[in-house]
This record gives structure tokens, C-alpha cells and sequence, in this order.
């Protein structure tokens, strides 16, 4: 399968679909499309009821609790319904509906899509919204509360806090926000700094607990030469750090940002504008540790082994990050 714009073509090498916000992903075949993105992506997000560890019902993402990354899904089938599975080291598996009628009968939660920092009191952080959800129960709360908060597990700097409540909560599906709201000319709020009101988005665009677009697209062209601007030889950027629904080949690198709009298999995508990184790409998305160690890249030496720190290098105009990793 390709996806075409007139002037161009690329082929989907991969698709990738991210149920639970912040935790490993799923390599898939073929998938559904629905209106918020991939069927089920980012339905899940996991929060700190108690503000103890992470901001007070804040989605919970791997920049800030990298080992999420080490929690592995999967859909399981269980008679006539399927099962959403999380595996975690030295955790019984834990096993939540999909369909969204049980979560009906649980806890009430209200969860923030926003960025505001764990460390700097003084810091405007940043809000788009939330989403009206409910929690998967109490099973799930114990699991998630047993992991999240073990020393080896939790946020840097955060072992010696008082635990956290953290409260799995899967969204409601008939009120995802609107990306309208936060994005193009009618926007109501956004990130302070961006203008964000140029953004090509239009009402009916929604998303669930992705950051701010329903579909991401990577490319494993960019990928490698990446790695070359690193000076890594024969190891290619994982572009699986990058998140990305829909991943192409076959385009010339960086080519991807280009494309206004393009479509798979008669299915139309419209660009909204490309993805602010933080720190998440610069790390291993199965371990949630860095991918460069002692100067070394995946093992190998580089010019540079620092992914974010190359591209602010290679596209100047377009580093504003201000969420580097330490020691850079």
C-alpha cells in the first residue's frame, strides 16, 4: 500500500497503533480508521489522582514517566469480546475491556491534556483541553499504583515522593476534543509561544489523548539519514521513538513535511503541521532509557550521538525546544 500526494508516492512500511498513551505500541497489518485516528490509539491514558508524582489528573506521557515504556499491550480475544492486555516485569498481566459500556458503571474522571512541569512552580506549562472519562476499575488502579510507584520504576527524581494514586481511565468516545479549539483560526486556547492559529485545522477534527493530532506520520528515509547526520555508520534512527502511526519508505529524506495532503487507499489525510518534539524520541521506546550512552549511539560512536541536539543542528529555524535531556 502507498500513500500518494500528485506529485509524489511513498510506501506505508508500517503501522503502528499506541493504546495507552505513554506505553509500547502495537505493529499492526491493517488497522481500523475512525475520526479520532487509528481505532482505539491513545484511547487509555493513565493519571496521578493525588498530584503527588506527576501533575493532579494530567495525562501521564513517557517525557515525564519513561518507564510507561516498558509496559507491553495487546488486544486479546475472550469469547465474544476483546480485551486490552498490559504485561509488565513481575506483574500478573492485567486485562481491561475494550467496548466502552462497563467503564460506565466506574469512577468519573475528568483528564487533562496539558504539559505543566513536575519541578518549576513558576513554569505556564500548557493545556489543550480535556476529556470527560471514566476509570477501568479498581483491579486496574492496584496494577498500576504496584508498578508506577517502584523505585525502579518511577520518575527520576520522584522515588523518595509519597506514592501516587495512579488510575488507569479510558476516555469517553462520544466527547474526544476538538482540535479546533486549540488549533487554526477559531482556536480558544493553545501553547504559549506557538501560534497556533495558523494551523490548517477545521470543525470535526478530533483526537483522543494524543497530544494534539489524531494521525502521525514518520519516515524511515528521515530515519537513516538521521543516523548518517550523526556519524553512526550502519545504524539508522529507531523511528519507533518517533511514535508514529504511519510509517513510509521510499521518500527522499525530510520529503514527508512537504506534503499538504495525501491519501492511502482513497482515504484522504490533511496536514495539520509538524510535530513539536520533546525529550520522548531520544529514547528507547521498549525501555524508556536513553538511546545514546557514554557517547554512543545504539553502541555505536558518532560525531554526534544526540538525535534531538543533530536536528536542531540540521533545521535551526525549527529548534525551540526547551526540554533537552540531561547532561547535553
Amino acid at each position: 500500500m502507498v500513500a500518494q500526494t500528485p506529485q509524489a508516492e511513498a510506501r506505508i512500511a508500517e503501522l503502528w497503533v499506541f493504546p495507552v498513551k505513554g506505553c509500547q505500541g502495537l505493529k499492526v497489518e491493517k488497522w481500523p480508521l475512525t475520526p479520532t485516528g487509528f481505532k482505539w490509539d491513545r484511547h487509555w491514558c493513565i493519571v496521578d489522582m493525588t498530584g503527588n508524582r506527576q501533575p493532579e489528573r494530567e495525562y501521564i506521557s513517557a517525557r515525564k514517566l519513561p518507564k510507561l515504556c516498558t509496559i507491553q499491550v495487546d488486544f486479546v480475544k475472550k469469547g465474544n469480546e476483546t480485551m486490552l492486555r498490559l504485561c509488565a516485569a513481575s506483574m500478573m498481566p492485567l486485562e481491561i475491556p475494550t467496548d466502552w459500556e462497563p467503564y460506565l458503571q466506574n469512577e468519573e474522571i475528568e483528564a487533562r491534556c496539558s504539559g505543566f512541569s513536575t519541578t518549576d512552580p513558576n513554569s505556564t506549562g500548557w493545556e489543550l483541553g480535556s476529556i470527560p472519562s471514566r476509570s477501568a476499575g479498581d483491579a486496574a488502579e492496584r496494577w498500576m499504583s504496584a508498578y508506577l510507584n517502584r523505585p525502579d520504576v518511577a520518575a527520576p527524581g520522584t522515588e523518595d515522593k509519597p506514592r501516587s494514586r495512579y488510575v488507569l481511565v479510558r476516555g469517553d468516545p462520544e466527547k474526544m476534543r476538538s482540535v479546533a479549539d486549540y488549533a487554526g483560526p477559531e482556536a480558544v486556547r493553545g501553547i504559549p509561544g506557538a501560534d497556533m492559529r495558523k494551523i490548517n485545522a477545521k470543525r470535526g477534527d478530533r483526537t483522543s489523548f494524543q497530544d494534539w493530532a489524531p494521525v502521525l506520520m514518520t519516515s524511515l528515509s528521515s530515519g537513516r539519514e538521521l543516523g548518517q547526520l550523526m556519524g553512526t555508520r550502519d545504524v539508522p534512527y529507531p523511528v519507533l521513538s518517533a511514535r508514529g502511526n504511519l510509517v513510509v519508505d521510499g521518500l527522499p529524506a525530510w520529503e514527508e513535511e512537504t506534503w499538504a495532503e495525501f491519501n492511502v487507499g482513497g482515504v484522504f489525510f490533511r496536514k495539520l503541521k509538524e510535530c513539536p518534539r520533546c525529550i520522548s524520541p531520544n529514547r528507547d521506546m521498549t525501555t524508556g532509557d536513553f538511546l545514546f550512552k557514554n557517547g554512543e549511539f545504539c553502541g555505536a560512536k558518532g560525531r554526534s550521538t544526540t538525535p534531538m541536539v543533530t536536528l536542531s543542528k540540521k533545521f535551526p529555524e525549527k529548534s525551540g525546544d526547551d526540554d533537552p535531556p540531561p547532561r547535553w
